[in-house]
């Protein structure tokens, strides 16, 4: 299984271990979990998969950061009785994925090849 660990996204995004314990752990239940059309990249335990999976939270735990909460990108994600949504990457210049090394590098992985396009957030 490609699932990843918060050490896994700070050990290839250096600064994201003050993302609160508990924004780590509801991100890593969306990436790890349905978060991800794992089908659009190698499968479950690919390694693609798992870049994915270590950007997108990156990008997630950047923007917590940020305080963005629910705006932009952060429109649903559900873990217990909290519930956060993502939307879409519309494009390669999307201004919140792109807004964040973890977007850029979860958008390049998107648009390097084209079986990557297409909806690929669950």
């Amino acid at each position: 299984m490609a699932a990843i660990v918060w050490t896994d996204v700070t050990g290839a995004f250096a600064g994201l271990s003050a993302v609160a314990s508990s924004w780590q752990t509801l991100t890593l239940a969306h990436v790890n979990g349905t978060g991800i059309a794992v089908t659009k990249f190698d499968g479950e335990s690919g390694t693609l998969t798992k870049t994915a999976r270590i950007a997108l939270a990156a990008h997630y735990g950047a923007l917590s950061l940020r305080n963005v909460g629910g705006a932009g990108s952060v429109t649903m994600m559900s873990e217990g009785g909290v519930s956060i949504q993502f939307s879409q990457p519309t494009s390669k210049s999307d201004p919140i994925f792109g807004s964040t090394p973890g977007g850029v590098m979860f958008l390049s992985l998107i648009y390097r090849a084209p079986r990557l396009r297409g909806p690929i957030l669950a």
